[in-house]
């Protein structure tokens, strides 16, 4: 995506379904940065979760090491 270099990128889980034992998506603050914004693993359903970087980058690193069925993730990426 190419995002306006003045606004802030946001990413909304819209909905989330992984396995705790094995499954995470880490979301950082920008491309190349540590700084880890929000990490999920498990069940969250439908719930709405909101993660806004500082800057119009983000990273998001998707781990899935189990093998059992599960629905996974959908996201919007937003800039404002």
């Amino acid at each position: 995506m190419d995002l306006d270099k003045s606004k802030n990128v946001t990413v909304e889980i819209i909905f989330f379904e992984s396995n705790s034992c094995c499954d995470t998506l880490t979301i950082y603050d920008g491309l190349f940065g540590a700084k880890v914004l929000k990490t999920l693993t498990g069940y969250y359903g439908f719930t709405s979760i909101n993660v806004t970087a500082s800057s119009n980058a983000i990273r998001m690193e998707w781990s899935a090491k189990s093998g059992a069925h599960v629905r996974g993730w959908h996201a919007r990426v937003t800039s404002a």
